[in-house]
């Protein structure tokens, strides 16, 4: 019976405590807010004390540190900057070459030309001043297979037709080498159907010569060559001169209208 009654206040002890217990949790619960979990212990790093922290203090620590205003960097940061006014300079205009219309030459630059001279060919050229009492040497030696005939028509075998004929026919073997009858500059080397390959020389004073008939030009345009020099090499005729035979066109103009060679050659 004694110890019926031992035991009896012993489990009463228990369940005391137990209650005592219960109640403290309860009291706890209720003073930090409902939520056992929202209780977090958190070691103070400088301290090394533990201090009871909540997400709410947590978080009014932030919303305080939000809230404080910026520095005076941060402002000049965030502000726009006006774009800075640049001078522009005028570019002063460049002279291109082909603007300068410099001609170009066959021979190699002299010192006088390497240094902003004229060029040789252009000062030789501006001295040109072939005249009417100005005579031609022969380019080939030949006889005359076609005569200049502007008046008139005459008749052209292979062709089988009469024409106007503005140049001269000198009969040559092909392969005999051009050559230049005056001074002059060269103004045009290039190939016609009917006259083949050619070369185009300023006498000076609105007169002018056309070589056809050539192969091997070695001239060209804006070189200025000088009587007897080589222009190139006699051809065989074009399907337009076939029956005459191998030949050398030869063409003389005065301000674009054709003249008679004839009249000029010694």
């Amino acid at each position: 019976m004694k110890k019926n009654k031992t035991f009896l206040a012993v489990l009463l002890g228990c369940v005391l405590a137990a209650t005592a217990v219960a109640g403290g949790v309860a009291w706890n619960r209720s003073r930090n807010g409902g939520d056992e979990k929202d209780n977090t212990i958190s070691l103070e790093e400088t301290t090394g004390e533990y201090l009871w922290d909540t997400p709410t203090e947590e978080s009014d620590r932030k919303t305080e540190a939000a809230k404080e205003p910026t520095t005076d960097t941060e402002e000049k940061g965030a502000a726009e900057t006006e774009p800075e006014e640049t001078e522009t300079k005028e570019k002063e205009p460049v002279t291109t070459a082909a603007e300068l219309r410099l001609p170009e030459t066959g021979a190699a630059e002299t010192a006088e030309e390497a240094q902003g001279g004229i060029p040789a060919a252009m000062e030789q050229a501006l001295a040109l001043n072939f005249s009417p009492d100005s005579r031609l040497g022969w380019p080939v030696e030949g006889e005359i297979l076609q005569e200049f005939c502007m008046d008139q028509t005459v008749y052209f075998p292979t062709l089988k037709q009469y024409k106007t004929n503005p140049a001269v026919l000198i009969g040559c073997e092909a392969g005999t080498t051009v050559r230049a009858a005056a001074d002059g500059l060269v103004t045009a080397v290039g190939t016609n159907e009917e006259i083949g390959q050619f070369v185009t020389v300023d006498l000076g004073n609105g007169y002018a010569l056309t070589y056809g008939q050539l192969q091997d030009v070695a001239v060209t345009p804006n070189q200025y060559v000088s009587a007897g020099d080589g222009l190139g090499i006699l051809s065989t005729p074009t399907i337009y001169y076939v029956v005459e035979g191998d030949n050398l066109y030869l063409k003389m103009t005065k301000d674009g209208t054709p003249v008679d060679p004839l009249d000029y050659l010694q």
